[in-house]
């Protein structure tokens, strides 16, 4: 990848140093990076040329959320879509960029924005790792799983769909949901292959939609 231009070549108020330092974090090679430690030493000695900014060896209040900023034409793009779904209508929406440009962060502000407005946020990722079946979906199903935990038996009980027994059979997350683990299904066994994952994605397809009639989903990964 190419270099990128120096700050102090678009904005001429940059100081030197703090030119110095944005080309070191923005080294093409990873390992040439100042770690946090020296890149808090290097403003730390800035600061000691300028006594009037403040110091930032006192430790930072990180009770609150992280603030997010820029991005405001993704997050308008998701937002649209996420308009669209709360007309009952299903969206998929890619996210695509290079790697280590933000992405992770501004999928965690959109689904913090979507829990906000009373949305089920369902996130994850995918490990290359791992060795699951459907391993891209087991972070969300967790959490609809915490989900389903929460409500009255009686409520989650309603919202099963036929053959739910399945379910905990692809999707481990789900057995540990009490009414989803007791859910019969007798005979799966013998079923083909084949048929025993139609059933399995009908009975998923099935609770998903009964859950967003009741409010809008999210699921991020």
């Amino acid at each position: 990848r190419e270099q990128p231009p120096a700050p102090s070549s678009l904005c001429l108020e940059v100081e030197p140093e703090l030119d110095r330092l944005c080309m070191a974090l923005l080294a093409t090679d990873p390992d040439a990076r100042p770690d946090a430690s020296d890149t808090l030493r290097r403003i730390e000695n800035d600061n000691d040329n300028d006594a009037t900014r403040p110091s930032l060896s006192q430790p930072l209040d990180s009770t609150g959320p992280p603030s997010f900023c820029g991005r405001s034409q993704e997050l308008g793009a998701l937002d649209q879509s996420l308009r669209t779904a709360m007309d009952k209508s299903t969206v998929v929406h890619f996210l695509q960029g290079d790697s280590r440009t933000g992405k992770s962060a501004l999928l965690d502000e959109f689904c913090r924005r979507c829990v906000q407005q009373g949305v089920l946020s369902l996130s994850g990722r995918c490990h290359a790792f791992e060795s699951l079946p459907y391993k891209a979906f087991d972070g969300p199903f967790e959490g609809l799983a915490k989900q389903l935990r929460s409500l009255p038996e009686r409520r989650a009980g309603a919202l099963l769909p036929r053959n739910a027994g399945l379910l905990p059979l692809a999707f481990p997350g789900l057995g540990r949901v009490p009414v989803l683990a007791r859910a019969p299904f007798d005979g799966w066994e013998e079923l083909p292959p084949v048929e025993r994952r139609r059933l399995t994605f009908e009975a998923l397809k099935e609770l998903l939609q009964r859950i967003t009639d009741r409010r809008p989903v999210v699921i991020a990964i």
